[in-house]
């Protein structure tokens, strides 16, 4: 949504300043999320949303990884 809303950027500054309002009542989520992405690209520059990841959020034995597409995928730790 965000970038649909930002000429196809996505956010390129501070994520709880920038998607606060995409996140209404719920911007402590991102205390927990790491982002990974290029800050500012344009959506229409990723080849393959369902492969460019956005962050993680660390979980008990892994992480959930976020993509571009707005798919989320468990990583279990190696072991």
């Amino acid at each position: 949504m965000y970038s649909a809303d930002n000429d196809d950027k996505l956010p390129d500054g501070d994520l709880n300043v920038q998607l606060r309002e995409y996140l209404e009542e719920n911007v402590d989520i991102l205390k927990k999320f790491t982002p990974t992405f290029q800050k500012g690209i344009e959506q229409s520059k990723i080849n393959a949303p369902s492969d460019y990841e956005l962050g993680f959020v660390r979980g008990p034995g892994g992480r959930a990884i976020v993509y571009s597409d707005g798919s989320a995928k468990w990583v279990p730790d190696r072991k």
